[in-house]
């Protein structure tokens, strides 16, 4: 059943991060607990679209132009429980406004990759597209970020990024942008797994409710 697979690709891709200095026991104990069917289905959306949003918004971010990632280059395969993709002959890009990398990444990773996940999880896990939609742009936020740890002159073209982005129709209401900070409107439901909390950039920061 489809939520078996979805919540062992949670485990891989959230048991590195969300649970540290932890003994064996206590793991196993966790990782076998039950988790809700959205919340492993939004997981998994958000790995994917982490691994696959990170190299495009890093490389604009990194003045280096954009990649365009469509369905005609990219392939995938599950790692153990994880999902891993590569890219064949990709084209290139050389902008840097950010405006216009916005339009770009929408119009090839988002709509080759991204959207049809949205399209086909939504009725299948009865998962809120505005969370998913959300997961994506808190995904690209998150790259800018990444980025920003190693080379903190990628932060302001990734962040000019992430505004234009989250002003398209797409990603239009997903999250706001005030300086350096960003604050998503919608939560990825984290907080219902087993010892899961809120994430940095969650909405629910601001209401105070969970």
């Amino acid at each position: 059943r489809p939520v078996y697979i979805l919540g062992a690709v949670l485990a891989a891709t959230w048991g590195f991060f969300a649970f540290p200095m932890m003994n064996t026991g206590d793991y196993l104990m966790i990782m076998g607990a039950a988790v809700p069917p959205r919340a492993a289905a939004s997981s998994l959306q958000l790995s994917v679209a982490s691994r696959l949003l990170s190299p495009v918004v890093g490389s604009f971010a990194s003045d280096a132009g954009v990649p365009l990632l469509t369905d005609d280059v990219l392939s995938w395969r599950l790692d153990g429980h994880a999902v891993q993709f590569a890219a064949g002959t990709v084209g290139w890009h050389d902008t840097r406004n950010p405006a216009v990398a916005a339009e770009l990444i929408d119009r090839t990773v988002v709509a080759s990759a991204l959207a049809p996940i949205v399209d086909r999880l939504a009725p299948v896990m009865a998962l809120s597209p505005k969370v998913m939609w959300g997961n994506v742009i808190s995904a690209a936020n998150g790259a800018v970020t990444v980025a920003g740890m190693t080379d903190a002159g990628a932060v302001p073209a990734g962040r000019a990024l992430i505004r234009s982005m989250t002003r398209l129709p797409r990603l239009h209401g997903t999250a706001t942008t005030t300086g350096t900070t960003f604050r998503r409107h919608s939560c990825c439901l984290f907080y219902l797994t087993p010892r899961g909390g809120l994430c940095g950039d969650c909405v629910l920061h601001r209401t105070g409710s969970h």
